[in-house]
């Protein structure tokens, strides 16, 4: 009975989180070439990705915050040795739209072999990956690696939808659904709309945390007082919090990965260990904190257009 209950349960969660008619983001902001420093200008990416509710995610010069301290952007340190990778601040990748489940929460019950991400994520379309001028490119990118799964069949719900996937022959989960998943074209930001035929994306709207509202520190180098609120950000990049903005219908504002023996769902893989004091193990876990990182792209007003301008060679 309890395993029936367990599938109802998961069909009914899986109609849920149908995916919305229209997904994907709206548009994307000026491009804003790269002109070496100092002081550097632009660094040959879009300004901002904008969603479908007009909240735009913006990409600084060079990113905002240290990449450890709130609020702060997502992004890989720079490089000293390469030139390109100090004026622009990071050198693989930076994120304009970043999202972590909580880590404290799936880890203290999965183990520390558990990564999932969430993103609209700049890098570079180059071999290496690193940082090189005429070779940026945007992606969404929706990814779970579970090193340690046990064989089995596994659903990944999120606040966009939901991902299949299966482990076998001891070799754990490796899950990347990217947009231009074959070739991440260099200079081609359409894709990362997630809006291409036959290249749908799922993330947009984006989401923003909710409790404990983004939170603000003292960094040096500091962030300039327009942009250093809590309501500038979309989150902190930092603090694990409840968040809203999913589009489904109802909203799951959540992060749920449920362990089946196969894809007829008829039988739970009891794998998730539970607090002391609760049943043994059990086939699903869920959190609803997550650490959220996104700057929010300010339409410009007098100073937003002086930004600009600063950076437009």
């Amino acid at each position: 009975m309890k395993a029936k209950k367990l599938a109802l349960f998961s069909v009914l969660l899986s109609l849920l989180l149908a995916p919305p008619a229209f997904a994907g983001l709206k548009n994307y902001g000026p491009i804003i070439p790269y002109n070496a420093g100092p002081p550097a200008r632009g660094n040959g990416f879009p300004l901002y990705y904008m969603d479908n509710n007009g909240v735009g995610a913006d990409m600084q010069v060079p990113p905002f915050g240290d990449g450890l301290n709130a609020p702060t952007m997502i992004y890989g340190p720079l490089d000293p040795a390469n030139p390109f990778s100090v004026d622009i601040g990071f050198d693989a990748e930076v994120f304009y739209f970043y999202v972590q489940p909580d880590r404290t929460t799936f880890d203290d019950i999965i183990g520390a072999n558990l990564n999932i991400v969430v993103a609209v994520e700049a890098g570079f379309a180059n071999a290496t990956g690193l940082a090189e001028n005429g070779q940026q490119a945007v992606w969404q990118r929706i990814r779970l690696n579970y090193v340690d799964a046990p064989d089995g069949f596994y659903k990944f719900f999120h606040p966009y939808g939901v991902e299949t996937m299966t482990a076998s022959g001891g070799n754990g989960i490796k899950y990347t659904a990217d947009t231009a998943i074959v070739n991440i074209p260099p200079l081609n930001f359409e894709v990362a709309l997630g809006n291409t035929p036959g290249n749908l994306g799922k993330i947009g709207p984006f989401l923003s945390q909710v409790n404990p509202q983004p939170q603000i520190s003292v960094l040096d180098p500091p962030i300039p007082p327009p942009y250093n609120k809590p309501t500038d950000w979309l989150g902190d990049g930092v603090t694990a919090a409840t968040f809203t903005g999913s589009p489904l219908n109802p909203a799951f504002n959540k992060f749920r990965i449920e362990a089946w023996t196969d894809s007829t769902e008829t039988v739970p893989l009891n794998v998730f260990p539970v607090a002391i004091g609760q049943p043994p193990t059990v086939n699903f876990v869920e959190t609803d904190l997550a650490v959220i990182a996104g700057h929010r792209y300010h339409k410009p007003d007098l100073t937003g257009a002086l930004y600009v301008l600063l950076l437009t060679p």
